[in-house]
């Protein structure tokens, strides 16, 4: 039987779906490195740990009744884009991350990424057939269990919300995650002799307890077994890799295997043994064997002082380590007291106090709100107090940022031009005084710091920046259905954007949205007075023989169309530069903005 479908799982699709549970007697999830050992940190796609017999000696598995059971955690580098976790090329199964849109126009994205769960059936003459299951994660930079289960048993009649026959489901934490749908009929999952691949497009993922069964889990079977390891010899196991067994030391490098210690039913023992991936784009970046760190901060403090991250036996977080900031109150914060570097910041409660530091983190950050988030102050003199994102791209990139007092963040994203395909760097503080503008109780009273560049030479694009504010923000004759973004560039307040209304964005906050290419001082107008986005060099007007004549030059222009010089009697518009004109009683120069 070969068919093309296309079936999901409605878990996901239909906006956040929050996994909670009051049954009673329950399993809380627990990792516990204690338990555990060594887990596996891929810290970049493209070196991938191969089980490369597994075509070969198992080629039909996912074809019939099955679970996959792993631990899990995930950094907000999912934000960006997709993943795979477990992959087999031109096969028949893969189990990664997607962050759905929450607009038609995808410029804003889900506040947690969703699993995906697929099978592909045989191809016919309308391609190949895909069956699909999404659950929403639980939480960024926490261990959580997955189960991904497919049951084409006959005349099983498994509890409320667990597959039934011929149906696939994702279970976290032990419990379904969804409604179960429709799996592709038995034996019509698409062969493959190929390796089955994990972690090979995945970056900052940890997995650790991977076990394949040839039967289809219930909910009760998970959680019995999903805190502990499970026995070697358990009835329909077929592989497992705890990826903490002798022949595993810790530590990463090309040459490391990890056995399969299965010895249950049906396991063809080390036929399935894996290793190490080779690395396809010559990177010495390989998955690492280790036990896992987890960094929450659970008091404020000193950053480096050990004590504030846990119970302290960890030490302080590396460069390359993602972070929680967990405090006891909105009002307690973390004190940087030097640069600091991060992979990443997921915020729960608190705030962190950049010093008159720069704070830096490799990828996107995650919960920020009014309640937690980078206060960049000035510290004493000691610099600018920065945040700064590494890697920022196609959708919009949160920069967390306010003062003492408010939460006033920025978020930039690239804004195409041709370019659309860059990554980008991204940093910015709010000042402590604002630069003299006109009209000051028609603008904001927040002076926004903002850059952005390409760290490939030579090239240029355009910033889509969004700035938020609050309405005690705004001066008394501010008007929210008319706001410009003012810049303040060589020496000048520029007025961009067309003065459209503001964006009411949540909690509050209001927003206004502008195309963005030269970077400076930022805040937000009602002014019809702030000069508008041109420089004007020289002007000219002079008779040539009896016609009055008119030229000037410009310094620079931003969002510019045209310029208009009128009379009392004429007004031609025109290009910059020259302009001819037999009545001139009265005249002046206007610019177009359409950015």
């Amino acid at each position: 039987m070969k068919k093309h479908v296309s079936l999901f799982c409605l878990a996901g699709l239909v906006g956040s779906l929050t996994v909670s549970h009051t049954l009673s007697g329950q399993t809380t999830p627990d990792y516990n490195t204690g338990v555990f050992g060594n887990s596996v940190k891929f810290r970049a796609a493209g070196a991938p740990l191969s089980i490369s017999q597994f075509g070969t000696t198992k080629e039909f598995f996912f074809g019939g009744t099955f679970t996959v059971e792993f631990w899990a955690k995930v950094t907000p580098d999912y934000a960006s884009g997709s993943s795979q976790w477990i992959q087999q090329e031109d096969g028949s199964i893969s189990v990664g991350l997607v962050n759905f849109c929450t607009d038609y126009t995808c410029t804003e994205l889900a506040p947690l990424p969703n699993i995906i769960f697929s099978l592909f059936s045989e191809a016919d003459d309308t391609g190949p057939g895909e069956f699909s299951c999404f659950a929403e994660i639980p939480a960024y930079n926490e261990w959580f269990h997955v189960a991904l289960v497919c049951n084409q048993n006959f005349g099983d009649s498994p509890a409320t919300n667990e597959p039934g026959f011929g149906q696939m489901n994702i279970f976290i934490n032990g419990y379904p995650a969804g409604i179960p749908l429709p799996a592709p009929p038995v034996n019509t999952v698409r062969y493959s002799d190929k390796p089955l691949l994990i972690g090979h497009h995945a970056r900052n993922f940890f997995i650790d307890e991977l076990r394949l069964w040839e039967i289809a889990k219930l909910g009760t079977g998970i959680r019995a077994r999903m805190n502990q390891e499970t026995e070697t010899n358990a009835s329909g196991l077929v592989a497992y890799y705890s990826f903490n067994a002798p022949a595993t030391p810790a530590g990463s490098g090309a040459g490391k295997t990890f056995p399969n210690l299965s010895t249950g039913a049906g396991s063809p023992g080390s036929d399935l043994n894996g290793s190490m991936g080779a690395n396809p784009f010559g990177f010495s970046i390989y998955p690492e064997f280790r036990q896992d760190r987890t960094f929450i901060a659970t008091s404020g403090g000193d950053w480096n002082d050990p004590a504030i991250w846990g119970d302290g036996s960890q030490g302080i977080p590396d460069a390359d380590e993602t972070v929680t900031i967990d405090l006891p109150s909105a009002y307690d914060e973390i004190v940087l007291r030097g640069p600091l570097y991060a992979n990443s910041i997921v915020f729960k409660n608190g705030r962190i106090l950049t010093n008159g530091f720069m704070l830096n983190t490799y990828t996107v950050t995650a919960g920020a709100s009014r309640y937690s988030y980078i206060v960049t102050d000035n510290g004493d003199d000691l610099g600018e107090g920065m945040y700064r994102i590494s890697e920022a791209g196609w959708t919009y990139a949160l920069l967390p940022i306010g003062n003492a007092q408010d939460y006033l963040p920025i978020k930039i994203r690239n804004g195409g031009s041709g370019n659309s395909g860059y990554t980008f760097y991204a940093e910015a503080r709010v000042k402590d005084l604002m630069t003299s503008i006109i009209e000051p109780d028609a603008a904001l009273d927040v002076p926004w710091e903002l850059k952005a560049g390409v760290l490939s030479e030579g090239v240029q694009i355009d910033y889509q920046v969004k700035f938020h504010w609050y309405a005690h923000n705004e001066g008394r004759d501010f008007d929210r259905n008319q706001v410009y973004i003012a810049n303040y560039h060589d020496g000048y307040w520029r007025r961009l954007g067309t003065g459209a209304p503001a964006e009411e964005a949540g909690d509050n906050l209001y927003a206004a949205a502008v195309m963005v290419r030269e970077f400076s001082e930022f805040t937000g107008t009602s002014s019809e007075d702030v000069p508008l986005p041109v420089g004007l060099m020289k002007l000219r007007a002079a008779y040539e023989g009896k016609i009055p004549v008119l030229s000037w030059s410009t310094t620079f222009e931003a969002n510019s169309d045209r310029f208009e010089v009128r009379s009392g009697l004429l007004s031609t518009a025109v290009k910059p530069g020259r302009i001819i004109f037999r009545m001139s009683i009265f005249m002046a120069m206007e610019k177009s903005t359409t950015g």
